[in-house]
């Protein structure tokens, strides 16, 4: 059983994963972009999720529908338990100019 959505417009199942996942790169994009920057440029995205072996093939999708040429590294790390029961949370490194 997936836990209660983060926010409740999100849904549940792996309807949830992908916008979550959506959200957390829009989130991302904006803090790069205040920054000067894009996630675009991103090096290295980690990925963090409750539900690792369930989760992996929504996310893997996502993640290849939003980097298309040339995607940062990645790595995915399964976790006990995210803020406000999300099921995705990202982190990335983005050189600055």
């Amino acid at each position: 059983m997936l836990p209660r959505p983060l926010n409740p417009a999100f849904g549940g199942g792996p309807q949830a994963v992908s916008a979550q996942m959506r959200q957390c790169l829009t989130n991302l994009d904006a803090i790069c972009r205040a920054a000067g920057a894009d996630l675009s440029q991103a090096i290295k995205l980690t990925i963090y999720t409750p539900m690792l072996i369930e989760l992996a093939p929504t996310i893997d999708r996502v993640y290849r529908e939003s980097f298309t040429d040339a995607p940062p590294a990645r790595s995915m790390i399964g976790v006990n338990v995210l803020q406000g029961n999300a099921l995705v949370q990202i982190d990335a490194i983005v050189p600055l100019s």
